[in-house]
């Protein structure tokens, strides 16, 4: 159905939503799936020390960098380095400097706290830093890796799809419809007498 003259179509313009939509689902869950094979990491943002740069619940994809390469107000991702088995942390480089070994040696800040961090950090291999931040994305991901998300939203349609193809299969063949079966008798060039289909 044709929208009204002087309108905008609304069917149209859902159908280009979708799939805008659509595209931009690939491509998410394509960098998503190609991000470990480029060196990068997607990460989850598990508390809000960051702010508005890194939400949580922010999902982050983050690229390699050198401990060279790494300069102030860089946003890195530090592990700890004194054997405690606490969670990396995504901070900001508030200062930067080279030890007697050469090391890069910095000190790091989240955005929303109000002190630096209480000790500095030795940048002894890559770290990673933010290229790319979507917030909420991260506890979307979370959900639909559970087993109850993966049944729900992959197997369920998987078996209704193929029951419906199963049962088309199957069904018994009816008659034709009364349109259908007047259809033979007409010419091959559409062509249609007044007597016909009467």
């Amino acid at each position: 159905m044709k929208g009204r003259p002087g309108r905008p179509n609304r069917r149209g313009a859902w159908r280009i939503t979708r799939g805008l939509l659509a595209g931009l689902a690939v491509a998410l869950i394509a960098a998503v799936a190609l991000a470990p094979a480029l060196g990068y990491r997607t990460l989850v943002v598990q508390s809000g020390s960051m702010g508005r740069a890194a939400p949580t619940g922010s999902l982050v994809l983050a690229r390699p960098l050198r401990p060279a390469d790494v300069q102030v107000n860089d946003v890195v991702l530090l592990q700890s380095t004194d054997g405690a088995t606490r969670p990396p942390v995504l901070h900001r480089v508030i200062d930067r400097r080279v030890d007697a070994d050469g090391r890069i040696v910095v000190r790091t800040k989240g955005d929303a706290n109000a002190t630096a961090d209480p000790s500095s950090y030795t940048l002894t291999g890559t770290t990673l830093s933010p290229v790319l931040v979507i917030p909420r994305l991260g506890h979307a991901l979370g959900v639909l890796r559970s087993p109850v998300a993966w049944y729900g939203l992959v197997m369920v349609p998987a078996i209704l799809l193929s029951a419906g193809a199963l049962c088309r299969i199957w069904a018994p063949d009816g008659p034709a419809p009364a349109h259908l079966a007047r259809s033979r008798y007409l010419p091959r060039s559409g062509f249609r007498s007044a007597h016909w289909g009467r």
